[in-house]
């Protein structure tokens, strides 16, 4: 039985603009769950594009499309796949990993927080082929996430984090690190509030103290 689902593609949801960024992470997050739980269970998706990623209108994130899945450590055809999304090695037509699945997560997170792609398609082939630093973010991506995207995105593969587990850590490592201003600046404004309060408490008493 198909489950029904409510929502968007990716793909159509980016038409419009790029995800804010709270929901591009909470939507990284979870493809890198489902990557993991793919990978922990030696299934590679090799197809993750924007157009397999599916937006519920309940908030929850869902992959499609595994027709070019296979299982780790069994003979398969190397090729198939999106190339714009191909990590280098499966865009040449060569043997692919668990790095493969987080590389092309990390091409869409790109995508969602940037409003395009990291890496173009000419005359057919990937510019992900090109040696070079990772494509960067915009300026207003906080420092944090932008490592995380360029470290999957780098044209160096031992640098990418090595399965979906690997890729979900360093996620959620990213989310922590944005959490930590905003706990702070919260604690900073309530002991201002509280402070605020105390000095107006103080200044009344003054104020009857010296009526009196």
């Amino acid at each position: 039985m198909e489950e029904l689902l409510r929502g968007e593609a990716l793909e159509k949801r980016l038409a419009r603009g790029p995800l804010p960024l709270d929901q591009a992470l909470e939507m990284a997050v979870q493809i890198a769950r489902a990557i993991s739980h793919a990978h922990s269970r030696g299934v590679l998706h090799r197809d993750l594009k924007p157009a397999n990623v599916f937006l519920t209108e309940d908030g929850r994130v869902k992959l499609l499309d595994f027709g070019l899945a296979h299982l780790l450590g069994t003979r398969g055809a190397p090729s198939g796949g999106t190339p714009a999304y191909m990590a280098p090695e499966q865009a040449r037509g060569e043997a692919v990993d668990e790095r493969a699945d987080v590389f092309a997560s990390g091409a869409v997170l790109f995508e969602a927080l940037a409003g395009r792609r990291p890496f173009e398609v000419e005359d057919g082939w990937t510019t992900a082929l090109r040696d070079g630093p990772a494509p960067r973010l915009p300026p207003g991506v906080p420092r944090a996430l932008a490592r995380a995207v360029a470290q999957s995105l780098s044209s160096d593969p031992a640098g990418w984090p090595r399965n979906g587990q690997a890729w979900l850590g360093t996620l959620l490592a990213a989310r922590q690190a944005l959490e930590r201003p905003r706990r702070g600046g919260r604690r900073v404004l309530l002991v201002g509030m509280g402070l605020a309060l105390c000095a107006g408490v103080g200044a009344a008493l003054l104020w009857r103290l010296g009526a009196r």
